[in-house]
């Protein structure tokens, strides 16, 4: 399973993968599209209306969300430790739709669109012998698109490779022609380009390459504020973001989670970061899972 994949439950409820780490019966997941006769969007013939954006476009908070999913008679089961996501059996899941087939029927359902989109591959260091390692995510997956939608691209290598491949999109991403807002934030993994926004996703290639740290057990330590050196940030473009990172007044070293992927590619080396969060046990190891997260400017103000 890859961050942002789309499913199909039994049910014919339309969900998304959040992150890379799922329990072996189980998927995390967030509701995307519900099916109900009177929606206003059509996918495989049946009608749905859409979760995380209201009629207008803006977008549903968290807790309207809920109260949404409530009100159309579904189940809302917390991921464990993971706030704002879910987690749903795999048994209850119809189907899976494969991002990189996507990219495939994208390339033949849109060709002007998919110049522009092998012109920005190229860009950033693609090479044509290396699409079998390209997809797709977002509504596309489902046949869904509008003629100004974002365009997900989902980039599948090894740790260094990728690395490469987001060093170069960055470097698109902080030039003033190039840049993306959202919410008022910039993003580091969009790039305006050709009068398009291109949505950068990073998923792992190999399996020995994701963190081992995650489990259905867990003890709550309690709540953590502190200020935090980062020193090792390989696995900051993927969802959940991982930063290797040292307390400021003790040195000591301590793993970041961040299970949100508006963070991924905000972190570098060296940066400090004020975090609060709960200190987390998982049996194999402990981390800090993140809730609020900043980043320190002055020097004179780091605490802890």
């Amino acid at each position: 399973m890859i961050d942002m994949q789309l499913f199909m439950t039994k049910d014919g409820d339309i969900c998304s993968v959040e992150g890379w780490w799922h329990p072996e019966d189980k998927v995390i997941c967030n509701y995307i599209y519900l099916q109900h006769p009177d929606g206003d969007v059509e996918i495989e013939g049946n009608r749905y209306v859409k979760v995380i954006r209201k009629k207008d476009g803006s977008w549903r908070s968290f807790e309207e969300q809920l109260e949404f999913i409530k009100k159309f008679g579904r189940r809302y089961i917390r991921a464990y430790f993971i706030k704002h996501k879910m987690v749903i059996d795999k048994n209850k899941i119809k189907k899976f739709y494969d991002p990189f087939y996507t990219f495939k029927q994208f390339s033949r359902n849109y060709p002007k669109e998919f110049s522009d989109l092998k012109e920005f591959l190229k860009i950033v260091g693609i090479d044509e012998k290396e699409y079998d390692n390209i997809g797709m995510v977002g509504s596309y997956q489902v046949g869904l698109r509008k003629e100004k939608s974002d365009i997900d691209v989902l980039f599948r290598f090894n740790l260094e490779r990728n690395m490469e491949i987001f060093r170069k999109i960055t470097a698109l991403s902080s030039k003033k022609e190039m840049e993306v807002f959202d919410r008022g934030k910039k993003t580091p993994l969009r790039v305006y380009f050709k009068e398009k926004i291109f949505c950068c996703h990073f998923a792992y290639k190999n399996i020995e390459d994701i963190p081992k740290i995650f489990s259905r057990r867990y003890i709550n330590l309690g709540k953590v504020n502190c200020e935090i050196e980062v020193i090792d940030n390989i696995h900051s473009i993927y969802t959940p973001t991982i930063l290797l990172g040292k307390i400021v007044r003790t040195g000591q070293k301590i793993v970041i989670v961040i299970y949100h992927g508006g963070n991924k590619g905000e972190y570098k080396v060296g940066d400090v970061l004020n975090v609060y969060g709960e200190k987390i046990d998982s049996g194999t190891g402990i981390f800090l899972n993140v809730e609020e997260v900043e980043k320190v400017y002055d020097e004179g103000k780091i605490r802890c």
